[in-house]
């Protein structure tokens, strides 16, 4: 979700300036036909794509209008991808909103189209693929093995979701939660860690809190199962879902939020390491098309899905025809089944993670609200 000041173009020129800009981005002329494995090209009727709605003034009707489209359905025999330009809900603002079916795009494909779009410096681009696969990086059998292993525990059951699948609905709520990027920064900085080191520490301890509230066990710790790009740099602008899974596990009994913190910067280890990034790209490249399937079975489980945690930034800013976005919210992606998943997307002063959960899961429709005291408190102590 794009917000931009600034008054609302018409929807002409915005698909015009769609229209010019599609050959940049050839993955948007992509899809996979019914049962098919091999990505088609289609010629993009942008007005199949691009669709405006003027709304009433108030928050409230834009709240509401995002609700209802981060739910509407992706064209089934088009590439897979959707734009809205909502106005009228308050004067001299407008917001666009990108929805792309994660099968075609991934957070680091999703990055380059709205840099490729809206970018207000093209010379300033955000990092679409892990700045360690710039230069050749070679892996052991022996880090493959490690990797494999660490991957592996995604097998496990998870105590704290229960073991009862049918306790889950399916349903998904959606909610949002705005800080100050500084916080995050600043936290890392005086820290030495990272952003996602502050982000992944502070979530973890949302977690704990709302299972201590629930009277369920993390002696263990809190799974995290975090999305890793194993994108290269001439994958760039290329079609399909180049990232790997690794779960962690990061203790919340008995410490403090910055205990936590320094806990889960060294557990993250391997996120940083170019090495081990590159033995998951080798293992995922590896794996035949029955354990692919067999494993997006398992990861359908609830009682076996750890939290789904991933984490995005854009570098430069945004604008169109002069006007500044301002703010972005991300659209987090969730599998079925999935009790709990949460992107965050940083730009400029503003940070939004987006919070998708199991509506028959007591207490998570609060959890962005704990994430944001957690990282409030690491960012203030």
């Amino acid at each position: 979700m794009l917000h931009f000041e600034g008054e609302p173009p018409a929807a002409g020129d915005l698909a015009a300036h769609l229209t010019a800009r599609l050959p940049l981005l050839p993955a948007l002329a992509c899809h996979l036909p019914p049962g098919g494995a091999v990505w088609r090209t289609a010629r993009v009727d942008v007005s199949e794509h691009l669709t405006e709605i003027e709304l009433p003034p108030g928050t409230a009707a834009l709240d509401g209008a995002l609700q209802r489209l981060v739910r509407a359905p992706l064209p089934a025999s088009a590439p897979p991808w959707r734009l809205w330009l909502l106005h009228g809900h308050a004067a001299g603002r407008y917001t666009v909103l990108y929805r792309v079916h994660h099968a075609l795009q991934d957070g680091s494909g999703m990055l380059h189209t709205l840099d490729t779009l809206f970018a207000e410096d093209p010379e300033v681009r955000s990092r679409t693929c892990f700045a360690g696969f710039e230069e050749p990086v070679r892996a052991t059998l022996g880090d493959r093995g490690r990797m494999a292993v660490a991957t592996a525990a995604m097998m496990r059951k998870e105590r704290f979701w229960g073991r009862d699948q049918d306790r889950f609905s399916g349903e998904r709520v959606f909610r949002w939660a705005e800080v100050p990027s500084a916080w995050l920064t600043e936290t890392a900085r005086s820290n030495g860690v990272t952003r996602n080191d502050v982000y992944l520490a502070a979530l973890a301890h949302a977690v704990a809190r709302w299972a201590a509230d629930q009277g369920t066990e993390t002696a263990s710790g809190i799974r995290m199962d975090v999305p890793v790009s194993i994108r290269r740099p001439g994958e760039v602008g290329m079609p399909g879902n180049r990232t790997t899974v690794l779960p962690l596990r990061i203790a919340t009994a008995g410490l403090s939020p910055v205990q936590c913190l320094r806990h889960t910067a060294r557990v993250t280890a391997p996120l940083k390491s170019p090495v081990l990034r590159e033995a998951l790209r080798r293992n995922d490249a590896m794996l035949p098309a029955w354990l692919v399937t067999a494993l997006h079975r398992v990861a359908q489980d609830p009682t076996r899905s750890g939290v789904s945690a991933s984490h995005v930034a854009l570098r430069g800013g945004l604008a169109f025809h002069g006007a500044p976005v301002t703010r972005v919210l991300p659209v987090a992606c969730a599998l079925d089944g999935t009790p709990l998943s949460v992107a965050l997307m940083v730009c400029r002063d503003s940070a939004g993670a987006c919070f998708v959960t199991d509506a028959a899961v007591p207490g998570l429709d609060r959890l962005h609200l704990r994430w944001r005291a957690s990282l409030r408190s690491l960012a203030c102590g």
